[in-house]
Parts: C-alpha cells; structure tokens; sequence
C-alpha cells in the first residue's frame, strides 16, 4: 500500500522536483550579479570619487564573499535550505542596499566600508548559489546529476549577460547607477526570497529524470545567451534600443516557468497510466514489492567530518584548481573594462 500511495503522488513528487528546479534556475540569475561588475564599476567609481585601486578592491572583496563558500555550506548542512535561502537574500539586500546608501551620500563612501559592503552581498551570492545547486542536486538520480548541475549552473555565468541588458535598458548613463543598485538589492533579494520558498528536497527521488525536460532547459539557456549576444549587437551596430531589447529579454526569462508546468503535466500522465497497474499489482499480492528499486540503489559513500574532508586528495586538488584556473579567469573579469580601454587606446 505505501508504493501505491507513492505511484499516486508521483505527480506531486515530481511537481515540486521540477518547481525547485526552476527555482533554482531564477536564484543562479539572480545569485551570479558578482561577475557584473566591470558593468557598472566605472559609473561607480564615478559617483563614489574611487581610484582604479579603490574600485577593484571593491570588486575583490564582492569575490571573496562569493567563493568563501564554506560558510554558507555549514549554514546550509545545519539548518537546510530554507533558513539558508533567506539568509542569502538578507545579505544580498543589505549589502547592495548599503552601496546605494554610499552613493546617496546617507552611508559612508569610504572604499573600505564600500568593500566591506561587497564582501556582504557577495555572501548572500553565495549563500544562494549552495541553496540552488545543493538542493536540486538531491531530487535527481546520480546517473542524471551532471546534466543537472550543467543546467542550473549556466544560469549562474548568464547572470551578468541578463543584468548588463537590464542596466543599458532601464539605467543608462553613469548617473544612473545609485538607483542601479537599488535595483539590484531589490530584484536579487526577491527572486531569491521567492525562489527559495520553492526550493524542495524530496524524501525520494524517482530512478528517471525527464530528459526532454533537461533537454529544454538547455535549449532556454542557450537562447537567452544568444539572445543577448544579439541584442547588444544590434545595440551597437544597428541602433536597436536598448530599453526594448529588456523588455524581450524579461519575456524570455518568463518562458523558464514553463519547465515547471510541463513537468507537472509530464508527471501527471506518469501517475494515471501508473495507477491501474499499481492496483492490479496489489491485489494479485501484498506481499510482493510493486517496484523493484534494487537496481536503481545508489553507491553509499563514507561520511566525512569537515576537518576530515580538508584532509583527501580530492580536496586540495579542487581547490588547485578553484585557485589557479577560476580564480585567474575572476582578476580577469574584475579588470576587464580597464584591459579593453587601453587596447582600444593602444
């Protein structure tokens, strides 16, 4: 009778798999605003009367917070998901809250405070970026959980493509950003606050994944990627507008819930066509399981103390490689605008 009654809510179970999911893809948009800031770094040191040093301190610091993940990731194993999602979003809020407060003139513009405001909003990034990867991870079958992690962490590098867009359509201009980053407190908090109240981790995860759902998440990704790349191509050379290009790309944005819907649909007709032979199975004998998950079991792995994880060669090798590729690829980004105004000078 407990399978039955699980065939039965599959439809619910695979529901609230698939809202995390998408959940999970609005938090990566929101949560990945750290790598925007040559958008708006200039207008910033602009308003705040920052040196180029000021200004990448800034910038560091917005790093830091994001990639000193651990302290979210015990926060997260601790108290889940929820608690660490509105912490996330506070953090957000505050720390862009408090530069648009500097760039008023009501907060101080020291560039240390103004770092340290960073450093803020940079933890509730990452804060965030545990909550959606971490929880959806966990509603997939191993076997699927790459394409997963692929799907939700492209949201993550889009991020500032999207935000970029927004700023040239709805803030133009240098004098803009100090409501820029009211903006920017505002949506990445809300999305966060919301996407967080559907985040879900189920008790068990069906053996399947719904490829073709995976499939179109992809094919979403990489349409808003395209669709950006475009847009600010006809921006620059066709004199499309700015403001309208926003407009389409939050209209894309949208079609991201429609992942959501279908899978519910998807799940729906699992659980009707499920149903009948569910009931035939249980009368015929209670006794026999209805769904052999022998083969589906997943490989346990020994538990780790966090001391004793720091301790593995899988550990130091990650972080080599955080260090050397992801960290070089981030002073990059952080000067990115600098770089590109002496070659075009040059």
């Amino acid at each position: 009778p407990s399978d039955c009654r699980l065939i039965g809510n599959m439809g619910v179970a695979a529901w609230n798999r698939w809202a995390s999911a998408v959940a999970g893809l609005y938090i990566m948009f929101t949560a990945g605003t750290i790598y925007l800031f040559p958008d708006y770094s200039t207008s910033l040191r602009i308003q705040l009367g920052f040196t180029t040093e000021d200004t990448d301190f800034v910038g560091t610091l917005i790093n830091v917070g994001t990639w000193l993940g651990i302290i979210g990731g015990l926060f997260y194993d601790r108290f889940g998901p929820t608690a660490t999602g509105i912490g996330g979003a506070t953090m957000q809020l505050l720390g862009y809250m408090l530069i648009y407060g500097s760039c008023r003139g009501t907060v101080s513009s020291s560039p240390k405070v103004v770092a340290f405001f960073g450093l803020i909003l940079g933890q509730g990034s990452g804060w965030m970026y545990t909550v959606a990867l971490n929880s959806n991870i966990q509603n997939f079958p191993a076997k699927d959980r790459g394409k997963i992690v692929g799907m939700i962490v492209c949201c993550f590098g889009l991020c500032s493509g999207v935000f970029s867009q927004l700023h040239k359509g709805f803030f133009p201009g240098d004098s803009n950003v100090t409501n820029f980053m009211m903006f920017l407190g505002v949506t990445t908090s809300a999305v966060s606050a919301l996407g967080t109240s559907f985040t879900h981790i189920q008790a068990k995860v069906p053996g399947t994944t719904e490829q073709w759902l995976v499939s179109l998440s992809y094919a979403l990704t990489g349409t808003v990627a395209l669709y950006v790349t475009a847009a600010s191509l006809l921006e620059l050379f066709a004199g499309f507008s700015a403001k309208t290009a926003a407009i389409i790309l939050l209209v894309v944005l949208g079609l991201f819930s429609v992942l959501a819907v279908l899978g519910t649909r998807a799940s729906n007709r699992l659980s009707n066509s499920a149903a009948p032979a569910a009931a035939s199975i249980q009368s015929s004998s209670e006794s026999q399981p209805l769904v052999d998950n022998s083969h589906t079991e997943e490989p346990s792995l020994p538990d780790k103390t966090f001391l004793q994880s720091t301790l593995t060669l899988e550990c130091w090798l990650l972080f080599i490689i955080f260090f050397t590729a992801i960290g070089s690829g981030i002073a990059i980004l952080n000067s990115e605008l600098d770089v590109v105004m002496v070659t075009w000078k040059s």
